[in-house]
């Protein structure tokens, strides 16, 4: 569930949604735009600073984040394929691919919605898609199997 934060950039306050979406990692909507957002931890850092935040614009490594237990997931996985996840608990609102589909690096895979947010979920490498396990309309938590591509 994501909580409200008022921040201030460049002078101007600015309310924004945050979901933890890993451990020092958040995802933050600001304006529509939803941004993968890492912070440092102070106590690691040589030099004395402030922790370190890094921002970057979506899209989030999906692959990365843990699946939750009990939701469906695919069970093998053949060399060279990847397992596509939700990066939030949401609903699909498109799946922009089918079985088969050739999908390039940046492409638009499938929307999901989130508090009336859409995020874009894309492929982060050339590929083909091998299983879609998901469809339009179904709500889906985060961590949960959307696609698996291969190559």
């Amino acid at each position: 569930m994501p909580s409200k934060y008022r921040i201030n950039i460049e002078g101007r306050d600015h309310l924004v949604d945050v979901v933890e979406h890993s451990d020092r990692d958040y995802l933050i909507t600001l304006g529509g735009k939803t941004f993968n957002a890492h912070i440092e931890d102070a106590s690691t850092l040589t030099d004395g600073g402030p922790p370190v935040v890094t921002v970057l614009p979506m899209p989030v490594p999906v692959a990365a984040v843990t699946p939750a237990s009990g939701e469906r997931q695919v069970e093998t996985v053949e060399p060279g394929q990847v397992v596509v996840v939700a990066p939030l608990t949401g609903t699909i609102i498109k799946m922009h691919v089918a079985v088969g589909s050739r999908v390039a690096r940046g492409q638009l895979l499938c929307l999901v919605e989130a508090m009336k947010m859409e995020t874009e979920i894309v492929s982060e490498h050339d590929a083909v898609v091998a299983e879609v396990a998901v469809a339009n309309g179904q709500n889906v938590r985060q961590g949960q199997t959307l696609l698996v591509l291969g190559t």
